[in-house]
């Protein structure tokens, strides 16, 4: 009852997201990583399943664990650089593989046993941690401060090269084939599920586009994703499309939506995708 009740209420967390495979009912799905997470945290028709660090293979994972006794209906996928970067390859499925092993038909959900949940005692290791997880006292997710738009112009640009490279796709190499692979299955599988699914570029802020757009991996990263949808025959949306101001305020660092943009970002994601 306590992981039930009170560990699957940490924001962001693994057991949270665990929980909405088992517990929701929401044929509608976002999923992704922090990209995903942001621009759709101020909306209730998808069920967010994005989180910061999700990699190809997580997702795919969620993706087939949530709709594998469910009819999913409309399913937004993201489709950004960073999910080919390096430090993403390495991740690969971050122990994933082990969750889920409790998502049977008929069989009673007993939280015990799905590891994906049940490892998070080992951080309420105080009775500080478990005082918070008590009385649920975690960050307010809403709650984020324009630092962006007031910090100085020459960090702000430092910060965003630095960002730039670190997430530089590994366009060529067999792992970022894999995950493409891995990512086209996963396309088709909710397809096959009767899936209306919709492929989104997540935004990023003019200073990031400036520094990608001479960068052939990204490009070609970008090209892939967008390949993939139209093989596919899926709806492919770009960010740029959408009659939005994506001005510095509407960020929270060079990748990140503000929560305040996220319910304008998300119904025109909505509009574009469906309408």
């Amino acid at each position: 009852m306590f992981l039930r009740e009170y560990v699957v209420t940490i924001p962001k967390s693994v057991p949270k997201r665990i929980h909405s495979v088992y517990a929701s009912d929401n044929p509608n799905v976002a999923i992704g990583d922090s990209h995903i997470y942001r621009s759709f945290i101020d909306q209730h028709k998808y069920l967010n399943l994005g989180r910061g660090g999700s990699t190809i293979p997580v997702m795919d994972l969620f993706i087939r664990n949530y709709f594998k006794y469910r009819t999913p209906n409309q399913v937004i996928v993201e489709a950004s650089p960073q999910l080919v970067s390096e430090i993403h390859l390495e991740w690969h499925d971050k122990n994933h593989n082990n969750f889920f092993n409790i998502n049977q038909w008929f069989v009673p959900k007993i939280y015990f046993f799905e590891k994906g949940i049940a490892q998070q005692l080992a951080s309420i290791n105080s009775w500080k941690s478990l005082k918070q997880a008590l009385t649920r006292d975690w960050p307010n997710e809403m709650d984020k401060s324009s630092y962006w738009v007031n910090l100085d112009e020459e960090e702000r640009l430092k910060r965003t090269l630095s960002r730039v490279d670190f997430q530089e796709p590994m366009m060529g190499t067999e792992a970022a084939d894999n995950y493409f692979s891995i990512y086209r299955n996963m396309l088709e599988f909710l397809l096959e599920k009767g899936a209306d699914v919709c492929v989104l570029r997540t935004p990023v802020d003019e200073s990031y586009l400036q520094y990608i757009s001479d960068r052939e991996p990204y490009q070609a990263s970008l090209q892939q994703f967008k390949q993939i949808a139209e093989t596919l025959n899926i709806k492919y949306v770009d960010f740029r499309e959408l009659a939005m101001d994506f001005d510095l305020a509407a960020f929270i660092n060079q990748d990140h939506l503000m929560p305040t943009k996220s319910k304008e970002f998300s119904a025109l994601v909505d509009q574009a995708c469906y309408q």
